[in-house]
């Protein structure tokens, strides 16, 4: 558990200027009437540490002009994290923030606000001393790493939401930023002690899951070979039998060439049978030479058409990457349940085990769902794959060429040997067996060949024992991070069920002693939501009420539980709004005697507001009159 203490906060231009009061810890207010700067104050806080500000754009359709005409402006916090104290430092319309340890001059870590490919933001340094992990998330096609502008939603009560939302509005408020799923997200991770390692656990199983796919595609695309290749040799051994039997080849065929060996030493021969024998040797080197050329070339054939397979099976991917990034970005049609063809919305499944086209859904049959970019790195990744594959098969060709050039030439040279062999014969009464030369030769060249199909065989067999045992390491990977999943799953959320009952009992209390008419107020278990008198219609006003008790319930329990990562503090801004009359604000703020920790006062909260209990006299820690004077940000 970490917690943030803003201790002050300071604004320079060559303009105007700010320079707040010393915030202490428990509640700061910041008095002030409408107009006076109040929103402005906490947009300064929100700004430095990460956040996003429509009206501090120079381009903005609605411009805070003292800010956006001013020049070489900055704004300047001092921020304690777990009693330790930094100064941030971020120029009006820079992507940058100055971290600084304080005290400690001429020592300055920068970090960009917004991501940019992998490089650490920000953002990840906050929640880095906060102690909340960095948790990239999976909402369908679309991937999303959380920030502290996503958390900050349930810590900065700014104006512009309306209170009924709960959540601050994110600047861009599209459909994966404020989507139902990110918003519990927050939540959880807030209020929930195992989520952070879950979320990240759901990101580990996904990848063991692709990897599993990637090993069971390419073990099913090299079996259809292999079972082409043994079909074509006709042998069926397991790869020990096979190396066994490679063995004994080779043993019969070291006693072969012995054998020729000797009966060629055997024979007394003349000047006239040396020449002949020596021609008889060099046909049989020829032959050999013939015979690797066709083992080469036979290789490079088997080569060839399994990369000129995985070449048609690459540009099948790769079109269907295409229409998938095309459809992702330029159509944006179909969903999992519409029909490609007509777009109407498919009728529910009554077997979820059926897929629509009435084929059986197998456990292999996985679908999965990455965002456009993603897409596209995939597709990058597959064209350089088919780019290389395509120059492995170019220089298998030419290999090809330059050996079968090799095979005529020697082909040639055999057949020149044989003439000048036959002309020896027809002249030479031969004194050396030849027939018994010949048996032999050919019973090398038959050996030869057996041997050169068990070694086939057996390359085939390993290739496909690594592909198996590369298969079953991925496939244990899966199953060890799909069974991590469902404990941290399961941990996770009995984990927040408890929280839950006791945030809901929390919060009922605050709303029935801060609202008259209000008689029972729960949150909803799925969405986190609250749900006030079972559903019932409240006026608009009853909405800051709601806001404001939520804010305070999740300030409640960080304070009562240290294993949860809120952060301790909240930044209320302006909350009388939506029509609250003054006595039900003031009933609304004086809630904060339920939630505080009777120990001390180990958290902080920052109120801007022109109302509030006499009770928090003595809280107030600056006033923000109606009078230019008093304005937040001075001239010069």
């Amino acid at each position: 558990m970490g917690n943030i203490k803003i201790k002050s906060v300071h604004y320079n231009g060559d303009n105007y200027y700010y320079d707040s009061p010393e915030f202490t810890d428990g509640l700061n207010i910041i008095r002030g009437k409408n107009g006076s700067g109040k929103s402005t104050l906490c947009d300064l806080i929100y700004y430095a540490i990460g956040g996003e500000v429509y009206q501090f754009k120079r381009d903005s359709s609605t411009q805070h002009k003292e800010i956006t005409t001013d020049t070489n402006n900055y704004i300047k916090i001092n921020l304690e994290i777990n009693n330790e104290i930094y100064s941030l430092k971020r120029d009006i319309g820079d992507n940058n923030i100055a971290i600084q340890v304080y005290g400690e001059e001429n020592k300055y870590e920068y970090l960009p606000v917004n991501r940019n490919n992998n490089n650490r933001i920000f953002s990840d340094w906050l929640l880095e001393k906060l102690n909340i992990k960095n948790v990239k998330l999976y909402d369908g096609y679309h991937s999303y790493i959380l920030n502290i502008k996503d958390l900050s939603r349930l810590f900065y009560y700014d104006q512009q939401t309306a209170p009924e939302k709960i959540y601050k509005n994110p600047l861009q408020d599209n459909y994966i930023q404020n989507s139902e799923f990110i918003r519990k997200v927050i939540f959880e991770l807030l209020m929930g002690e195992n989520y952070e390692d879950y979320y990240n656990a759901v990101n580990e199983y996904k990848e063991a899951e692709v990897n599993r796919l990637k090993a069971k595609n390419l073990l099913d695309e090299y079996q259809k070979t292999a079972d082409e290749i043994r079909r074509g040799c006709e042998i069926d051994l397991n790869l020990v039998f096979a190396k066994e039997k490679l063995e004994q080849l080779r043993d019969i065929q070291r006693q072969l060439l012995d054998h020729r060996e000797s009966i060629k030493n055997s024979i007394n021969q003349t000047d006239y049978e040396k020449e002949l024998y020596l021609s008889r040797q060099d046909l049989l080197k020829k032959e050999n030479i013939h015979s690797d050329l066709n083992e080469k070339i036979y290789a490079d054939y088997q080569e060839l058409n399994f990369q000129r397979d995985t070449e048609r099976h690459l540009n099948i991917e790769i079109n269907q990457l295409k229409k998938i990034i095309f459809t992702n970005e330029k159509l944006s049609l179909f969903s999992l349940n519409t029909c490609p063809w007509c777009l109407k919305e498919l009728p529910e499944k009554k077997d979820p085990n059926i897929c629509y086209c009435g084929n059986k859904i197998e456990d292999e049959n996985i679908i999965f769902e990455y965002n456009t970019e993603e897409y596209k790195n995939i597709l990058k990744s597959k064209n350089k794959s088919l780019e290389t594959l395509k120059i492995s098969i170019k220089m298998i060709q030419d290999e090809i060429k330059i050996l079968n050039d090799k095979k005529s030439e020697i082909i040639n040279e055999i057949k020149d040997i044989k003439n000048n062999i036959n002309e020896y014969l027809k002249n030479y009464n031969n004194k050396i067996n030849f027939q018994q030369l010949d048996k032999i030769d050919k019973d090398i060249a038959k050996n030869r060949m057996e041997m050169e199909t068990f070694s086939e065989y057996i390359k085939v067999e390993e290739k496909l024992e690594q592909l198996r045992n590369s298969y079953q390491n991925s496939d244990n990977e899966y199953q060890i991070k799909k069974i991590n999943k469902e404990k941290l799953e399961k941990e996770a959320q009995q984990d927040i069920f408890q929280k839950i009952l006791i945030f809901g009992d929390k919060f009922n209390e605050l709303m029935t002693n801060s609202l008259e008419d209000c008689k029972s107020a729960n949150i909803d278990k799925d969405n986190y939501m609250p749900i006030i008198d079972h559903g019932v219609y409240k006026e608009k006003s009853a909405s800051v009420h709601i806001r404001m008790m939520y804010f305070y319930t999740l300030l409640y329990m960080s304070l009562k539980y240290d294993n949860i990562k809120f952060p301790r503090f909240l930044l209320i801004d302006t909350p009388d709004t939506d029509g609250i009359d003054t006595e039900n604000l003031k009933r609304a703020i004086s809630q904060l005697e339920h939630i505080k920790d009777d120990s001390e006062d180990n958290y902080q909260i920052i109120l801007t507001t022109d109302e509030f209990p006499d009770i928090y006299q003595n809280n107030v820690r600056g006033d923000l009159l109606i009078k230019k004077e008093n304005y937040l940000l001075k001239k010069k």
